[in-house]
């Protein structure tokens, strides 16, 4: 059985299409990624500030994050307080570690290093706090 190289170089420009075609799939879908965490960090820290600016108040807050996100937690680091976990609580790849401004994290990590929050279903929920003549807003598990 022989193959003209018509019928050669058509197969090899079939694979070459399917690669690319999975490769800017993968590409979305990283893009999709990062979209969702950077509506996340925005969003809570948007939420953290409006209860901040306000003299007390409480709200349940509920995030979407991508599904490579496991849990959500605070630590207290020199370069922010705010990381991501995946699975096997290994970093979340390529997110960087973010600071959350107007929080108490000594009331919120108390005696712990680390408080984290479960995603289940690509969702975060967490409990927010400020009461009256306080400076900070405490984070809790909802």
């Amino acid at each position: 059985m022989q193959l003209s190289y018509g019928m050669i170089f058509s197969i090899i420009l079939i694979i070459v299409f399917v690669f690319f075609a999975f490769y800017a799939i993968r590409t979305f879908l990283r893009i999709n990624d990062s979209t969702k965490i950077s509506d996340f960090v925005n969003s809570f820290q948007g939420d953290i500030d409006d209860l901040w600016k306000g003299s007390q108040g409480n709200q349940k807050v509920s995030y979407s994050l991508p599904s490579n996100a496991k849990q959500v937690c605070f630590e207290d680091r020199g370069d922010g307080n705010l990381l991501l976990y995946g699975a096997d609580k290994e970093r979340v790849e390529n997110v960087p570690i973010f600071q959350i401004e107007h929080i108490d994290l000594e009331k919120i990590l108390g005696t712990k290093k680390e408080v984290c929050f479960d995603v289940v279903s690509d969702k975060v929920n967490m409990y927010i706090e400020k009461k009256y003549g306080e400076d900070t807003v405490l984070v809790k598990k909802s």
